[in-house]
């Protein structure tokens, strides 16, 4: 059977960026896509369907999603099961609308390259945060972090865990125990992943106010705490709380943030949150114009 990968996501609201999301993983040659819609009350979906318009050559798959509550690893590993049997696909790459393939250091490889690495049972892209630099058009990107995104070969017994950014197996072993074990995939140095959680005042209050209730409904540990956090510093600001934020982001100093934090009375685990998944990094100098993205 030869080597076919299937890019999957779950989506809400993010229709500012979904298409130009679509083209950036195009452009790296990926044909195959399913799109899970969580009840979208923009124009994702109308962005979706004009990226179908533009590409006969991309097969796209959508579910519609009315669940609403945080269950990430359970929608997206059914996603996946469904992906593989629709498309006859072998491997799948869980990404978020917010994410963008990169080269490394602008090298000209292109997905075939991608696409050969999908041999093994899992590779890993290493992941980096960005954030707004100029009017909504370039993004600069922050640190690197620890995260990384894992592409696998998919088997029923595997599990996309909570975040997207893992996968984890399932096994018995000799003696009949059940076991789990996180898939760890080599990490192709060539690329990387770059991550644009925020874009803009307003949709930092979307993605807010969509992400909190969620994990209230249905509460994980440890998952989705960032935004529960943000929730509550908007019902302490009230709605000036956006866009004093995101203008604190765009400063990125880390001792401004933590001295806000102290102030509000956020906790040091959130803090530390806040630094690795929103806080730039103004040293670093790669960035990305999203509109070329739709130009190719």
């Amino acid at each position: 059977m030869s080597t076919s990968l299937v890019a999957i996501t779950l989506i809400k609201d993010e229709g500012d960026i979904i298409l130009a999301s679509l083209q950036n993983l195009y452009n790296f040659g990926i044909r195959l896509f399913a799109i899970m819609d969580n009840d979208s009350s923009d124009a994702t979906l109308d962005q979706v369907h004009k990226f179908r318009r533009l590409h006969d050559d991309a097969s796209v798959l959508i579910v519609q999603d009315f669940k609403q509550s945080y269950l990430q690893s359970m929608k997206v590993t059914a996603l996946a099961q469904m992906a593989i049997d629709y498309f006859s696909a072998t491997h799948v790459y869980p990404f978020d609308a917010d994410e963008f393939l990169q080269p490394v250091n602008n090298s000209a490889l292109q997905c075939p390259d991608l696409l050969a690495e999908m041999d093994n049972d899992a590779v890993s892209l290493r992941w980096r945060t960005c954030i707004v630099c100029d009017e909504g058009v370039v993004y600069q990107c922050c640190n690197c972090s620890n995260y990384k995104k894992t592409l696998v070969r998919w088997s029923p017994e595997l599990t996309i865990n909570s975040g997207n950014h893992s996968a984890t197996l399932e096994y018995t072993d000799w003696r009949g125990r059940i076991k789990r074990k996180e898939c760890e995939g080599k990490e192709l140095s060539n690329y990387e992943v770059l991550h644009i959680p925020v874009r803009s005042a307003d949709q930092l209050r979307s993605k807010i106010l969509n992400g909190a209730p969620a994990n209230f409904v249905n509460r994980h540990a440890g998952i989705g705490i960032h935004w529960t956090a943000l929730h509550d510093l908007y019902l302490q600001n009230g709605e000036t709380f956006f866009q004093d934020f995101f203008d604190l982001l765009l400063r990125g100093e880390e001792s401004e943030l933590a001295a806000y934090c102290a102030e509000q009375g956020v906790q040091r685990d959130n803090l530390c949150y806040f630094n690795d998944y929103f806080l730039p990094r103004h040293a670093a100098n790669l960035t990305i114009a999203l509109g070329a993205e739709l130009a190719r």
